[in-house]
């Protein structure tokens, strides 16, 4: 193989053709980073803090979910009552409704 003579034409030459390489490799760099930051999840949004209840709050649910369960449960027990069955219990009560 010849040994080549770097000449000053020769690497101004190489050196344009490695800057066109180095600037088509900038752009799809670019491209990518772009597509990267465009992509789903890629930059979520800090969520909200879970909204957690009160002491006082959970009690009056739970109060009143035993209030429905309580009407419900009567209702059923008229209605078995009146088809003739014996159910001998009333409705559930919990302690917050007992001491009423």
């Amino acid at each position: 193989m010849p040994k080549l003579k770097l000449t000053k034409e020769l690497l101004e030459a190489a050196l344009i053709g490695f800057e066109a390489q180095k600037r088509a490799i900038d752009t799809r760099i670019a491209e990518l980073r772009t597509k990267l930051a465009a992509a789903p999840g890629a930059a979520k949004e800090p969520r909200q803090a879970k909204r957690t209840l009160g002491p006082k709050a959970r009690k009056r649910i739970a109060i009143a979910t035993k209030r429905r369960w309580a009407a419900f449960r009567a209702k059923s027990a008229v209605k078995k009552s009146k088809k003739g069955g014996t159910s001998g219990t009333g409705p559930r009560l919990g302690r917050e409704e007992a001491a009423q």
